[in-house]
């Protein structure tokens, strides 16, 4: 065997989502094309200092503000860029393309806003001695890509414009990239003049998807100085070619997308698998994902008029144990908050637009100690019988905040939920502000039959005191599934590793302990279908290894699949 090609599925008990990159984005201005250029920055033109500038031109400060710290000596000292419209409430990084002159140390600083739209300025100093993305010093000669603000949230993404200022006259700019929040960004990806063929696969997604099962599926591949061959672009849906694929490149992303004549089936995980070639260079890059088609979630938020005590009080919270609404600590008592939040009514998925922090009309709960604060039941009555897949939705602000939450009233403390458990998928962000980026998270807590009616979904609420970090409870969620589909895992089965000996292959996979995992593999990658190796492995709590016989193949690929 010369070679094995790693795959990933995804399998989520999401309603129409692909947990992945929903966009990729990358805007490359150059410093001298600001459409308000501060009369501290003169435009250099020379084509041969240095050689790789773009166009040949940069822009540098003429007079040294060494006493300014965190705002612009004059506002006409300002450069402001327009960026353009960005994906709503995406976070995004900026570099600076720059060279540090002969002073060193005297030379490397510069100020930067602290987001799009804002005249708020922050320090970068010290870049001196600071390594480019190409490995070098930003003093050595030439230009070199350096990250100078990080997760910047675009909002509503309208003309957005982004500032600069001067304050040593050492410091040359070349170009500026504004780039989605934690892509792996290279040199070669910023730099257009890099005579390297790269490309990158970073994800899919397929948005404007539907309950009726016709997903717009999209997949996107980051690009450097190539660009890919649109003429070799080949896609399999569900182990199926697909042969009306089309594609588009924009700010070095190429998007191929691919929209189904007829409906998926529902209450199913659907497969995508996109190769395409560069040119020149035909490289090929794989990029495979998965995406669950399914009934909408309905949302329920969690107020007083479905929340009790659970087990310890038959009324209203507010009874007995009241719950707070001042700033103040009470120890053991949920303090109700209406400044932040889902906006109370909400019943469809939640999206940006229904959180419009301190307007009012919002509420999530919130324990403020690591006392130990009493356990909620929150209930939600449904129309029809049926199975249910039932999720908890809670708030972080990048701090680790946490949630106990269950479908038993067990009396042990219920599982723990943060963040970066498997079954969380971050949906949407707020901020930031004085509290940070507030990030809201839909986790899955597992499938309950209703076999009438008047039994409602019941919820299971609680604070980890434990862990020292504050809880945000905002509401519940159920989404009806076919009574057929047993639960399936809802952990992306990630190969991790892979190794051959003696003829057998052997995978390790990320996993869960619910449902099932097939290894599934080909031998040829243009191959219609995957074919299953070994089927019905049952998963582990956080790993799971097994071996298959090699099919001594000269090429061999694999993948894993969650049933």
């Amino acid at each position: 065997m010369k070679g094995i090609i790693m795959k990933k599925i995804l399998c989520s008990a999401a309603a129409l989502l692909l947990a992945g990159i929903a966009s990729a984005e990358i805007v490359v201005i150059q410093a001298e094309d600001a459409v308000v250029l501060g009369s501290n920055y003169v435009v250099v033109v020379d084509e041969n200092i240095p050689s790789d500038a773009f166009n040949a031109s940069f822009i540098t400060s003429r007079y040294d503000r060494s006493s300014i710290w965190d705002v612009p000596y004059s506002p006409s000292d300002v450069a402001v860029y327009s960026v353009g419209d960005l994906t709503s409430n995406a976070t995004y990084d900026v570099y600076a393309r720059l060279h540090i002159g002969a002073g060193g140390y005297s030379d490397d600083s510069m100020l930067v806003a602290t987001g799009f739209q804002t005249n708020t300025f922050t320090i970068q100093n010290g870049i001196a001695g600071w390594t480019g993305l190409d490995g070098a010093a930003c003093t050595a000669d030439g230009f070199h890509w350096v990250q100078m603000a990080t997760a910047l949230n675009a909002g509503d993404a309208t003309n957005l414009v982004y500032g600069i200022a001067p304050r040593e006259d050492g410091c040359e700019i070349d170009a500026l990239a504004f780039v989605n929040a934690g892509l792996p960004v290279t040199d070669a990806m910023l730099n257009p003049s890099n005579s390297t063929v790269e490309v990158w696969a970073v994800g899919g997604i397929p948005e404007k998807s539907t309950a009726t099962g016709t997903p717009l599926i999209e997949a996107y591949f980051l690009d450097g100085a190539g660009t890919v061959d649109a003429s070799q672009i080949m896609m399999t849906l569900d182990g199926v070619n697909i042969a009306d694929v089309t594609s588009s490149y924009t700010n070095f992303i190429t998007t191929v997308s691919y929209t189904p004549a007829e409906s998926l089936t529902l209450d199913s995980t659907h497969t995508a698998l996109v190769v395409v070639a560069t040119s020149p260079g035909s490289l090929l890059v794989t990029n495979s994902f998965s995406f669950y088609v399914g009934n909408p979630i309905t949302y329920v938020d969690v107020t007083t008029n479905n929340t009790v005590m659970a087990t310890t009080n038959d009324g209203p919270v507010e009874v007995g144990t009241a719950f707070i609404t001042s700033t103040t600590n009470a120890s053991t008592y949920w303090r109700a908050r209406t400044d932040f939040g889902i906006i109370t009514g909400t019943t469809n998925e939640p999206t940006s637009a229904d959180c419009v922090p301190y307007a009012g009309g919002n509420s999530i709960y919130e324990s403020l100690s690591t006392e130990d604060h009493q356990r909620l039941k929150t209930t939600a009555y449904v129309a029809e019988t049926g199975n249910y897949r039932v999720y908890a939705y809670m708030w972080d602000n990048g701090s680790g905040w946490d949630l106990g939450a269950g479908l038993d009233d067990s009396t042990n403390a219920l599982p723990a939920y943060t963040s970066s458990s498997t079954n969380a998928v971050a949906l949407l962000e707020v901020g930031p502000d004085f509290w940070g980026t507030h990030t809201l998270y839909r986790v899955f807590l597992g499938t309950t039959e209703i076999a009438d009616t008047n039994t409602p979904i019941t919820v299971y609420l609680e604070d980890v005191p434990s862990s020292g970090d504050r809880t945000w409870i905002d509401g519940i969620g159920y989404q009806p599934v076919d009574a057929t589909v047993p639960p399936q895992p809802t952990v992306s089965p990630d190969i991790m590793s892979v190794s051959v000996s003696e003829g057998s292959v052997t995978l390790v996979w990320a996993s869960e302990s619910i449902g099932t995992y097939t290894i599934m593999h080909k031998t040829n990658l243009n191959a219609a279908a995957w074919s299953p190796v070994k089927t019905g492995i049952a998963g582990g709590a956080t790993t799971t290894m097994d071996s298959v016989p090699a099919s001594g193949a000269s090429l061999e690929f694999f993948m894993i699949t969650g049933e």
